[in-house]
């Protein structure tokens, strides 16, 4: 999937935003859904694969010290997003 579609399909769930580290991020829920371009920064990001589709609790950080990841990864945005929904939906 090209950064351009990404961005349109989390726009489905909410605000799209960016970090100054390139990565793009919603919140659905109490979780962040987040993906990174493929490559490099450039004029043509839109054109590019994303990358690392993940989702975290919003109150969860990763800890390079301890090589701590807060993000479960997925094959998919479908996926990612199907699973923050169903984290949410959770008693």
């Amino acid at each position: 999937m090209m950064v351009k579609n990404a961005v349109k399909r989390l726009a489905k769930h909410g605000e799209v935003k960016r970090t100054e580290g390139g990565e793009y991020y919603t919140l659905i829920g109490s979780h962040v859904v987040s993906f990174l371009p493929n490559g490099g920064y450039g004029d043509q990001e839109g054109d590019r694969s994303i990358c690392c589709k993940g989702v975290r609790r919003v109150t969860d950080h990763s800890d390079i010290q301890s090589d701590y990841d807060a993000n479960t990864y997925f094959d998919s945005l479908t996926q990612a997003i199907d699973f923050a929904h169903r984290m949410n939906q959770r008693p």
